[in-house]
């Protein structure tokens, strides 16, 4: 017997697919719709997610005990794997009852728990996850039936949907997390913006240029830049958002410090029907390469993984890419000027190359990105 309207159930159904919170409602109120006392949801999405568990009727210690002790072996739990995507099934649909009950799950757990009867559906099984529904009942209850069944065939499409969709969603979050950490790791700030200049995306190094204050600013969610420079930036991003003009403006930017310009690199998005951010709207992407040869460089840290050298080797190294000469480096490291020239003639050994020059040539050049945490 049904005892819920199936309007209630997808209005919870459909607003878990962004808010995974409501899962747990939604089980709660299926269970409670098929006459259950107990029940489960799953949804196995992409690796890099946290997959989707959901109990309802039992303690965390009960669950906690069936995972450790008796899903394994569990007659109703390896049955139920070979039932085909979208079918209704009822226990004794799948699983023969003399077979479910000689099986320690069910003397050992499910009699103990009072739910003998079940009800389920595999409800998705693709390669962006897996996912399915189950209810169960106490012996007093009795089996599932026809009625039960069909409630839940008539789910069954919107069930489907709502799992592909938050499967879908957490791929695309699984994407986003990988791209963001990697662009996290450029050294040069990037932004991405819309044709109002409002940021899109912003990696760290972009941020550590805002919160410097020295010409560049990302608050209140808007990019823009010191003076009048603005201007030609705001003009410069609508040229590329609008399809306008060439693909690459140019921008020299003034800084409050006086150190050596900010230089922007303004270029166009192509459309793609979908951008990996998660948008779609024209965009622009924005390159902010600081002059100063106190900010810029390759990392240390991947410097030295890179062409094997040794710390010491690799922090000069990276300092002279950044423009420092022997003799400041000596003097910045409390070294003799022997000592880090020894270990120049080292990093020119290993890395192949004649010249200091040649060197920091192939290291600016070679060394996209920070380490992480670096």
């Amino acid at each position: 017997m049904v005892n819920e309207s199936i309007e209630d159930l997808l209005e919870i159904l459909y607003e878990a697919i962004a808010n995974t919170d409501r899962w747990q409602d939604f089980l709660d109120h299926f269970v409670a719709a098929v006459g259950g006392r107990t029940g489960t949801l799953f949804m196995l999405a992409p690796e890099h997610e946290q997959p989707v568990l959901r109990w309802t009727g039992v303690s965390q210690e009960d669950v906690h005990l069936y995972m450790s002790k008796y899903a394994a072996n569990d007659p109703w739990r390896i049955r139920a794997a070979t039932v085909p995507e979208g079918m209704v099934v009822c226990d004794y649909d799948f699983c023969p009852r003399d077979e479910m009950e000689a099986s320690a799950a069910f003397r050992e757990y499910y009699s103990r728990v009072d739910a003998v009867h079940g009800i389920g559906i595999p409800a998705l099984v693709t390669r962006l996850g897996s996912a399915g529904l189950t209810a169960t009942r106490g012996l007093a209850a009795g089996p599932f039936g026809e009625s039960e069944k069909a409630f839940v065939r008539r789910l069954y499409p919107h069930i489907r949907r709502a799992f592909a969709l938050h499967c879908e969603m957490a791929a695309v979050r699984s994407q986003l997390g990988i791209f963001t950490q990697q662009l996290d790791g450029y050294p040069h700030p990037f932004v991405l913006t819309d044709r109002e200049c409002a940021i899109l995306y912003a990696n760290a190094a972009a941020r550590a240029i805002s919160a410097s204050r020295d010409g560049v600013s990302l608050e209140s969610g808007r990019l823009s830049v010191k003076g009048q420079q603005n201007a030609t930036l705001q003009h410069a991003v609508r040229d590329m958002t609008d399809g306008r003009g060439r693909d690459l403006h140019r921008l020299v930017v003034s800084r409050i410090s006086g150190r050596n310009p900010y230089r922007l690199l303004v270029m166009r998005v192509a459309e793609s029907g979908g951008l990996p951010l998660g948008f779609s709207k024209p965009a622009a992407a924005v390159l902010i390469i600081d002059t100063d040869p106190a900010r810029t460089g390759p990392d240390a840290a991947v410097i030295q993984e890179v062409f094997s050298l040794t710390p010491a080797e690799a922090r000069v190294a990276g300092k002279l890419a950044r423009g420092h000469s022997v003799e400041e480096i000596a003097a910045e490291s409390g070294a003799a000027v022997e000592t880090v020239r020894s270990h120049l003639k080292r990093i020119l050994s290993k890395t192949g190359v004649r010249r200091q020059g040649e060197l920091v040539s192939l290291l600016l050049r070679s060394i996209p990105f920070r380490a992480p945490n670096s």
